[in-house]
C-alpha cells in the first residue's frame, strides 16, 4: 500500500510534465522517489530530460533519458 501511495502521489505531482515544453527533472533526495519518478515518466513519455550538476562548470547540464 505504501508503494501505491508513493506512485498515485507522484503521478499527480508530474501530471504536467511536458518534454517537448522542455520540463526536466532535478534527481535530488530519496534515490527510491527519483527512481519511480524517473520510472512514471518513462513509461509515460519514452523520453525524460534530467538535470545534471556539472562540477567543473558549476552549473546544471541536461541530460535525456531514452527508455
Amino acid at each position: 500500500a505504501e508503494t501505491t501511495d508513493l506512485i498515485d502521489q507522484l503521478q499527480a505531482r508530474l501530471k504536467d510534465y511536458d518534454f517537448e515544453d522542455g520540463d526536466c527533472l532535478i534527481p535530488m533526495g530519496d534515490p527510491v522517489i527519483i527512481a519511480a519518478a524517473c520510472a512514471i515518466l518513462g513509461c509515460d513519455f519514452g523520453t525524460i530530460r534530467v538535470l545534471k550538476w556539472d562540477r567543473n562548470l558549476g552549473k546544471y547540464m541536461p541530460a535525456v533519458i531514452s527508455v
